[in-house]
């Protein structure tokens, strides 16, 4: 494997995470399954820098369920080569 691939977790490795926050709940309404409720939490890679992680969970099992007929639907998509 490329070396170059992992340069992206430095931070992660060297801990400089600058902090992780929960965001709360956001909703997504979908138009095939419905309301899709989502536990947010940001993880930001430095202060004022602009760039995080954000994390949607599902928030409860309805949205697991939902989720999970959305995964059933979709198209299979071969990679490309």
């Amino acid at each position: 494997m490329n070396p170059r691939c992992f340069a992206k977790f430095e931070l992660w490795d060297r801990h400089t995470v600058a902090r992780v926050e929960d965001s709360g709940v956001r909703t997504i309404r979908n138009a095939v399954v419905g309301e899709l409720h989502f536990e947010v939490s940001n993880t930001w890679l430095a202060p004022r820098s602009g760039h995080r992680l954000q994390v949607f969970a599902p928030a409860d099992s309805e949205t697991e369920r939902r989720l999970a007929g959305l995964v059933s639907r979709a198209p299979h998509v071969r990679p490309a080569l």
